[in-house]
């Protein structure tokens, strides 16, 4: 046999191999194929089951929209729509149980063939879910329930929670704007909703109605520029307006309503997110009211101080009137001692004497009291001796004083400047009365006068006088009233010790006038203390005594 190089015989033995390598390789393929198809079959089969899953879970969460039904009804819908998911529908049923109460779809009946899950809202177990199939239908080795309607009853309880979550929080929310919409509709002050960007008015409540005198459905057609500038347009702009809304301060103006009346108002606004946007809250209360008793009060004021002044000023006039007279009685009887008079006619001209210095004396302080009401009291501003003053007022008083066996002593500091810009005579005048008041009060004993610099080491001092006395005292409940007018510690007809009760409150006022005070100290049976304060100012030739 003749063979070529070129001539090729392929073994048998090669051949065998490569085609049992296609044959393995083909029936590789095919069996993959044969899986894939029949797990496509599968998913396709199941399909239909997890469509009636997820169509049950989306009819459960549009539950949530049932905004104006309660939570017993929501939930009764929900154990109606349960079933409906699961594969042999027509025998399941299913029950919810929360806070003891129970919620059934219709025929529900407790069987052997059951399944449940916990609901849980905000991480805290509230109720369960069970559905029951009402006669055993198994499918395959799974029992009554597959596989997948297991992991359904835990979606469709944890969708429940939600649902309870959604709706209390609804409901909370609905109670707090039903208790927001009471109090807005029951206010007494008239309340508009006012949009910032835009200044409309998109809600007010009864009062916003009955004080403009507009219909709700008008008011709502305008803006916060023609509520609170309706009747002075001229003045109305945005940049007015805004002023207000974004004020911090209450605000009073006048609006118009609709009647033409104009009401007083006072405006507040506050900002606030509404309905998803902010807005201003214009709150408006009618001071008309108000604004009349005010009117009327300055009224009877004004009144009232006229006829003040008119009462003093007569006041006044009078006490000058009665003075001319007095001091002609108290001249002539003193006259009446040059004539050698008998003692019973000296006893006489004294007692007229005495009484007609004593009613000069009351006319001085009415008049004085008159001048502070009218305030016609002048303060001079003149150069004097504080120190000087206080001693010639001591010896002035010594008289009278030591007539009744009281001492007087006085104890003048070394800090008083000599000299000092003041009015001396009103400084004496207060001096002169607390001495008096001491002398009347004290039967025996002492009456010290004290004074010294109580503050200031600049141009400004504050003297400060001190009357001490060992008399009657006062009592504590009638410290109060003492400098009150026409007031005494003793106001009985029988009293001991006689007077007007307006020494102590010209003193007071007085000492006001003169930038200072009067202050009282007392002990019942041991005596008092009044502290006097004058405000000085050094003088430029003032040197320490």
């Amino acid at each position: 046999m003749n063979l070529k190089l070129t001539d090729k015989i392929m073994p048998p033995r090669i051949e065998t191999r490569t085609s049992t390598e296609n044959a393995s390789r083909a029936l590789a393929v095919a069996v993959q194929s044969s899986r894939v198809e029949e797990a496509e079959g599968r998913r396709a089969a199941d399909l239909p089951e997890r469509i009636k899953e997820l169509n049950c879970l989306i009819k459960l969460s549009k539950l949530a929209d049932m905004h104006d039904s309660s939570q017993s009804d929501m939930l009764q819908a929900a154990a109606e729509i349960i079933p409906s998911g699961w594969q042999y529908m027509e025998i399941a049923r299913a029950r919810i149980v929360l806070e003891h109460e129970e919620f059934k779809s219709p025929g529900f009946s407790e069987t052997l063939w059951k399944q449940s899950s916990g609901i849980f809202a905000h991480g805290s177990l509230i109720g369960g879910l069970e559905v029951c199939y009402l006669e055993e239908r198994p499918a395959g080795d799974e029992g009554p329930f597959l596989k997948e309607e297991r992991d359904l009853i835990n979606a469709v309880a944890a969708e429940l929670g939600k649902l309870i979550e959604l709706k209390r929080a609804y409901e909370e929310l609905r109670q707090g704007e039903e208790k927001y919409r009471g109090l807005f509709e029951a206010n007494t002050d008239a309340i508009f909703i006012v949009r910032s960007d835009t200044l409309r008015i998109i809600d007010c409540n009864r009062m916003a109605e009955r004080l403009t005198g507009c219909p709700r459905g008008e008011l709502l057609s305008m803006d916060a520029e023609r509520i609170l500038f309706g009747r002075h347009e001229s003045l109305a702009s945005e940049e007015s307006v805004r002023r207000i809304l974004e004020g911090v301060e209450t605000t009073e103006c006048e609006i118009a309503a609709g009647d033409g009346a104009v009401i007083s108002v006072s405006a507040f606004a506050a900002s606030f997110e509404y309905g998803g946007r902010v807005c201003y809250q214009l709150i408006l209360r009618d001071i008309s009211a108000h604004k009349e008793t005010e009117r009327v009060l300055r009224k009877a004021k004004e009144t009232a101080e006229l006829a003040a002044r008119m009462k003093s000023e007569f006041v006044a006039n009078m006490s000058h009137e009665f003075r001319t007279p007095m001091n002609a009685i108290i001249g002539f009887a003193e006259m009446l001692f040059d004539t050698n008079p008998s003692k019973e006619q000296r006893e006489f001209a004294e007692i007229i004497k005495s009484s007609g210095e004593t009613l000069v004396a009351l006319i001085d302080e009415i008049l004085d009291f008159s001048k502070i009401e009218a305030s016609r009291m002048e303060i001079e501003n003149v150069p004097f001796d504080p120190a000087l003053v206080i001693r010639e007022i001591c010896e002035l008083v010594r008289p009278e004083i030591t007539s009744k066996h009281i001492e007087l002593a006085s104890d003048i500091g070394e800090d008083i400047p000599r000299i000092v810009q003041g009015d001396p005579a009103r400084f004496g005048q207060v001096l002169v009365n607390l001495l008096e008041n001491a002398s009347k009060f004290t039967e025996s004993g002492r009456i010290e006068v004290a004074a010294g610099v109580e503050n200031g080491s600049g141009e400004d001092v504050t003297l400060r006088v001190s009357v001490r006395d060992t008399g009657i005292g006062i009592p504590p409940d009638k410290l109060p009233i003492i400098f009150a007018p026409f007031q005494q510690a003793d106001g009985s007809n029988t009293r001991k010790h006689g007077g007007t009760g307006l020494g102590l409150t010209i003193c007071r006022q007085i000492a006001t006038l003169l930038g200072g005070e009067i202050l009282v100290e007392s002990e019942p049976g041991k005596g008092s203390t009044f502290h006097f304060t004058s405000r000085v100012r050094r003088s430029a030739k003032s040197e320490v005594s």
